[in-house]
């Protein structure tokens, strides 16, 4: 599939703001237009600004990635909580199995270290230690050392949690080629609207050079750079 490119080479929030200086500039002139062109009608210039409101409404290219970022980052919080549960359970457990290091373990600890940065292994980790706390003989004798239900419950809890974070992150990542082409579609229709009146604008003012001026797409000192293509980090 063929990639999107921008239809411009100047900056995105360039290129909303000289467009907004643009339909201003029509909208002060639009008889002159008009006369030229009848379709350029107050209908069209009002389609015209819907279009720049549309982009401006949209993302950026970072805010993606920030969104990428923060998911990522609420992970690491849930694998610490995960952690966290799973010591409460082995403090217990070395209290009601102090003299017996094989029940102290049962709980999975020897898997618990691998979980520690790993989402997945942390789901197991958590379910497995629950699967033994939450029943007797092992949650009486936890529970005679302090251990709550709330406690017991709690993994499932942070394990459930994690799972939707894991879901949550990665339909962050992929959404974010297709945010991004969107994004770039909308700014090209403004775009070519710009062009549109860039061009009528060259007749209406054929013999006003300074007008001629205030319509162009570009200033001199500028490279047009069109047809960027979009790359995908």
């Amino acid at each position: 599939m063929e990639k999107i490119k921008r239809l411009y080479g100047m900056p995105d929030e360039v290129m909303q703001t000289r467009a907004q200086t643009m339909h201003e500039l029509l909208s002060k002139d639009l008889l002159l237009f008009t006369a030229k062109f009848p379709w350029l009608d107050a209908s069209w210039v009002n389609v015209f600004q819907q279009q720049i409101t549309a982009a401006k409404n949209t993302m950026t290219d970072d805010s993606p990635k920030g969104g990428i970022r923060v998911t990522t980052e609420d992970k690491k919080i849930a694998l610490k909580s995960g952690m966290d549960a799973l010591h409460i359970i082995d403090v217990y457990a070395q209290l009601a199995y102090d003299e017996n290091p094989a029940l102290q373990n049962v709980f999975g600890q020897p898997q618990w270290e691998a979980a520690r940065s790993n989402a997945d292994k942390m789901i197991t980790a958590l379910t497995v230690a629950n699967g033994f706390a939450d029943k007797d003989p092992y949650k009486t004798e936890l529970m005679s050392k302090g251990l709550t239900q709330q406690n017991i419950d709690d993994l499932l809890t942070i394990a459930a949690d994690i799972e939707e974070k894991i879901k949550t992150h990665k339909t962050t990542k992929q959404d974010r080629p297709v945010s991004t082409e969107e994004r770039i579609v909308i700014y090209n229709t403004v775009f070519k609207t710009m062009k549109t009146v860039n061009i009528c604008s060259g007749l209406v003012y054929k013999d006003n050079a300074a007008k001629l001026t205030q319509f162009l797409l570009y200033k001199k000192s500028e490279k047009k750079n069109e047809e960027v293509e979009i790359t995908e980090e």
